[in-house]
């Protein structure tokens, strides 16, 4: 039974924090001070904060949230409901039997709800709206930077590709220099001019190149 307890408490919380962050993507950072937390199905908790509400907390806190830090702001922006009420309406209506006793307990579930709800209502009725366009103006944002991604991947990919051709280009001009200056020394011969005269022959030497 832990076992299976831990392993819903993790699948929850993976859950849970991708569907909180990826509201959170979509949305202007000033829209977090609107958000209100409502958990259902807190009977079993006796209306109060279960395991959601610490997976709930730990995420906030990782992304710098403090909108359940302190007993005030946890009381203002978290509620608690639940759904026996239906359940007992659901099954009156298929012809299940529902005791007496059943009936006051989903009735006091009820009345929480209702309690709850109009808490709920209150402090909506008490917030600052939120810039619409601000939201608007970030999501044109990201929409743009998708947009043009693949164009900048294209160019840099071209950029780069230049980058190793010019490389290839230096490389075989440095070695077209060292083969110049290798060749260079071969261009001249030195040749030997013999001069006679009456009695002795005189031989002068001069470097001439090969052209």
């Amino acid at each position: 039974k832990q076992w299976y307890q831990r392993r819903v408490a993790i699948t929850a919380g993976t859950w849970f924090n991708y569907c909180t962050k990826e509201i959170l993507r979509n949305l202007h950072k000033d829209a977090v001070q609107n958000f209100k937390f409502c958990f259902t199905r807190t009977k079993a908790t006796n209306y109060r904060p279960g395991q959601t509400s610490v997976i709930l907390k730990k995420l906030l806190n990782e992304l710098k949230i403090d909108l359940l830090e302190t007993q005030d702001s946890l009381k203002r922006n978290t509620f608690y409901f639940d759904n026996e009420a239906f359940l007992c309406l659901a099954l009156k209506k298929n012809g299940i039997e529902v005791t007496e006793q059943d009936e006051k307990s989903y009735g006091l579930s009820w009345d929480q709800s209702v309690k709850e709800t109009f808490r709920l209502f209150g402090e909506i009725m008490e917030l600052n709206s939120h810039s619409t366009e601000r939201t608007i103006s970030l999501n044109r944002a990201r929409d743009l930077v998708v947009k043009i991604s693949k164009p900048l991947a294209m160019v840099t990919e071209k950029i780069d590709m230049t980058i190793d051709r010019l490389d290839g280009l230096g490389k075989k001009t440095a070695d077209l220099d060292l083969e110049t200056k290798e060749l260079s020394s071969d261009l001249y011969l030195t040749v030997s001019f013999v001069k006679k005269k009456e009695k002795s022959t005189d031989c002068d030497s001069a470097l001439i190149p090969l052209l």
